[in-house]
Parts: C-alpha cells; structure tokens; sequence
C-alpha cells in the first residue's frame, strides 16, 4: 500500500527550492502529483518518513 503525504514549506523557500525537493523525491521513486504555489504556504513544515530521508 502506498502512503500519501501533504509537505508544506516554509514561505521562506523559494521555488527553485521546492522544484529541487519535487525532483529528488520523483527521482527517489516517489511521486509528486500536485503542486499547489500560494495555497498552503505558511511558516509550518508537514515532514513525513519520505521528507526525513530527503534530509
């Protein structure tokens, strides 16, 4: 069964910044499906086992 997460960066990050994160996880054997820019940015970080790796 396959997990499905919601990361929210900090509205510091910039999109290049995002984008870097999107092609590691899709590079990674994730999948990234949507990318939403101005909705859900806020000063909290939604981390999951597959963003502890990344790190």
């Amino acid at each position: 069964m396959s997990s499905k997460y919601i990361v929210v960066f900090k509205k510091s990050a910039s999109q290049e910044e995002v984008q870097k994160y999107a092609d590691e996880v899709n590079a990674n054997g994730g999948s990234v499906t949507n990318v939403y820019d101005s909705v859900l940015k806020t000063d909290s970080f939604l981390n999951s086992r597959a963003c502890k790796a990344m790190a």
